[in-house]
């Protein structure tokens, strides 16, 4: 068994809307030195058009497909960076998420059309082929009630919708992320329950954590 130290690691955090992704890797990246690859969502252009168009009823939404371009290419770039840097690199989210969950929720909720959800998934085949996998994918385990929790806490006037309405899509998006993860096999995954975890401020439970992805990447 070696040291997290003596090789460069490429890491993922994935899981569904505030699952704790952000704040787990800026723990690995404080803890372990790694550089951080994080996720762009203020800068986003078309972040707000789509929940309007989501709360609306648009189906299907332009908006939708233009955010979907934006995060996988946004994705693709930091993914590319991270695997090309000297330094091990710890991912707020992963490209493979962006085709796997989300864009396919959009696409079976009529949101995103069928012709705009397969010109998305032939620019998706084109960049996911120049990636390497993460050596660890990290997947942050959370139920729909604590989601809302932790939606409601952080305040995103554009994420309102979901804390306070039905849980119809926190729902559908862990069943796909379930999926996902059961038959995810490009590599090593680690699988983390939250609910009971306090990872903004716990130092027991920040511990419990990291030295779980320690492990995984020295064994």
């Amino acid at each position: 068994m070696g040291s997290i130290y003596d090789d460069k690691n490429l890491v993922a955090i994935v899981g569904n809307i505030a699952a704790g992704k952000t704040t787990l890797a800026n723990h690995v990246k404080n803890r372990f030195g790694f550089d951080i690859g994080e996720e762009s969502v203020s800068d986003n252009p078309y972040l707000e058009e789509f929940y309007s168009d989501i709360n609306n009823e648009i189906r299907p939404s332009e908006s939708a497909y233009k955010l979907q371009i934006y995060f996988l290419l946004s994705r693709y770039s930091v993914h590319d960076i991270g695997q090309k840097s000297r330094n091990s690199t710890v991912l707020d989210r992963s490209i493979y998420e962006d085709a796997n969950i989300f864009a396919k929720n959009l696409n079976e909720s009529e949101i995103l059309s069928s012709d705009n959800y397969e010109k998305y998934l032939n620019i998706y085949g084109v960049v996911s082929e120049i990636l390497s996998p993460p050596d660890l994918l990290v997947y942050l385990k959370t139920s729909v009630p604590e989601l809302k929790n932790r939606v409601a806490k952080r305040g995103r006037d554009y994420e309102s919708e979901l804390a306070e309405g039905n849980n119809e899509y926190l729902e559908q998006l862990n069943k796909l992320y379930e999926n996902w993860i059961d038959n995810y096999d490009l590599g090593r995954k680690l699988i983390i329950e939250t609910d009971d975890l306090d990872l903004a401020g716990n130092s027991t439970d920040i511990d419990f954590v990291l030295n779980k992805i320690r492990k995984s990447l020295e064994e």
